[in-house]
């Protein structure tokens, strides 16, 4: 989770609602509780595309781009 540079006050407020909602209490719930985590095309759960793109990035770095 990205706080966007409001982690100080997020962070612990965030800490607060996680562990009240741990513990099944309704003054644990959020306006943010229902949205839905956004996918990525092609993405089904396992990350095939992560060694094409450290190989991408290995070999940039290798060549000076």
């Amino acid at each position: 989770m990205g706080y966007c540079g409001q982690g100080v006050p997020l962070a612990p407020y965030f800490g607060q609602r996680v562990g009240q909602q741990m513990m099944n209490l309704k003054e644990g719930r959020t306006a943010l509780d229902d949205l839905p985590f956004p996918t990525r095309p092609y993405y089904f759960g396992i990350p095939w595309f992560l060694a094409p793109s450290v190989f991408a990035y290995r070999t940039m770095d290798a060549i000076g781009v």
